[in-house]
């Protein structure tokens, strides 16, 4: 069984799925504090590279009937601090919002239910509207709308963005208009990338683009498959184990060419100059324009010319409007890649990991089949970036993550022509 690893050394590991927990405290509105760890039975924080806001669910067996008798109000804050051995401390300040799945005891105390907790800055977004005209980088705009209405938070972590604008924004949510700027935001130095998101992670909200992330050097390593090929009695290298993985990028063929993976074809209208016109985005020629997780592209160039020559219209733009009118079609090729290698996997906790890190993962052959490649599966294997990860503690099973990964390329790439090769005695021989 994993349990906190109390007052050792933080770089002391017994098991893998050690962890600290420094801190889980209820504070009250009268300033009282309520610690938490005797009664929780499990602390579920989510990460969403895709716009969902950082939350904390915390069930608790709740032997004193502490629910009934503060009572619990949807107004207390929860600090939070923990680690796991070796890795960053994480310390969160977030704000009750919900209590959920609420059973009694049979004397009709309060025995067991789910405490939800937000990031404060989610609380005051969902209460606030406004309305404001903004010139300039749309990096700058969101910058600017965050240390206008959230004054009392950290600043925003923004990557900057190319090109000026001028833009009115309507009455929505602070948040509403920066995850829309997202959609509009050029890459500083590479306009070609167009694939901004807002997000938050246990360090900070973010406004970055893929780009960025996968210029970044891996935060850590994986590995799925045989276990023969490592050490498994290092408890490090048991940390990097996957236990369960599922490969849950569609990679639809069909969808991809309708949604404008590999191109599209833009109706440009331009009103001032009553003319009508269009512009084409190809894959292949905008590839080495941008940065990718990996090397080589996800289709080859026969496949390119045979099914993805003669795509019909892809949406509709117009000229001389504050965004240029191919912008959505390289910004559904980029997210469409990116989704395109998509795996969900367990394994032990690691504080350091947030959504956004770029993550490598090793998959071996299914088989002891012989081959030059050190047993590795080459397309598989590779370099990802974190979509969106489940950090679990619990109380029985320790600490665990459960990450979801994307890329959107190769590590290796694809052959233009595929073979059908096995070794004697490993499988049907083709004729």
């Amino acid at each position: 069984m994993s349990t906190m690893f109390g007052n050792v050394s933080d770089t002391s590991i017994r098991e893998p799925n050690d962890y600290r927990l420094k801190s889980l405290d209820l504070i009250l509105d009268s300033g009282d504090v309520v610690s938490l760890l005797d009664m929780f039975a499990s602390i579920n924080i989510y990460q969403d590279l895709f716009g969902s806001p950082m939350t904390c669910n915390i069930l608790l067996s709740d032997a004193i009937d502490l629910y009934s008798k503060l009572p619990i109000k949807n107004n207390e804050i929860l600090k939070l601090v923990f680690l796991s051995p070796g890795d960053s401390e994480v310390t969160l300040d977030m704000v009750l919002y919900s209590r959920e799945k609420i059973n009694l005891s049979e004397s009709g105390g309060t025995s067991q239910y789910i405490l939800k907790f937000i990031s404060p800055e989610i609380i005051f977004n969902g209460s606030t509207k406004f309305s404001k005209a903004y010139t300039g980088k749309i990096s700058d705009i969101v910058g600017a709308i965050w240390s206008e209405l959230f004054v009392k938070s950290k600043p925003m972590s923004v990557e900057p963005t190319e090109g000026e604008t001028t833009i009115v924004l309507p009455i929505n949510t602070p948040m509403t208009h920066i995850n829309d700027l997202s959609k509009k935001a050029k890459r500083e130095g590479n306009p070609d990338e167009v694939n901004y998101f807002f997000f938050q992670d246990f360090n900070n909200f973010n406004f970055a683009s893929l780009g960025a992330m996968y210029q970044l050097p891996p935060k850590t390593s994986f590995f799925y498959g045989r276990s023969e090929l490592l050490d498994t009695g290092s408890i490090s290298t048991m940390r990097s184990l996957i236990t369960d993985i599922n490969l849950v990028g569609k990679e639809n063929l069909l969808t991809e060419i309708t949604k404008g993976v590999y191109g599209g074809f833009v109706a440009a209208h331009d009103v001032m100059n009553k003319s009508f016109g269009g512009l084409r985005y190809e894959y292949k020629e905008a590839f080495d324009k941008i940065h990718h997780c990996n090397q080589h592209p996800l289709i080859t160039d026969t496949m390119l010319e045979q099914n993805i020559g003669s795509l019909s219209t892809f949406g509709t733009g117009f000229v001389g409007g504050p965004f240029s009118p191919d912008l959505k079609t390289k910004r559904m090729s980029q997210i469409g890649s990116f989704l395109n290698k998509r795996v969900k996997f367990k394994v032990a906790g690691n504080s350091s990991v947030n959504v956004g890190d770029k993550i490598h993962i090793d998959f071996t052959h299914q088989s002891n089949i012989n081959s030059d490649d050190d047993g590795m599966n080459k397309y598989r294997s590779m370099d990802y970036i974190v979509s969106s990860v489940k950090h679990t503690i619990n109380k029985v099973n320790g600490y665990t993550m459960t990450i979801e990964a994307c890329s959107d390329s190769y590590a290796e790439p694809l052959p233009e022509n595929s073979k059908f090769e096995v070794e004697e005695g490993q499988g049907a021989i083709p004729r």
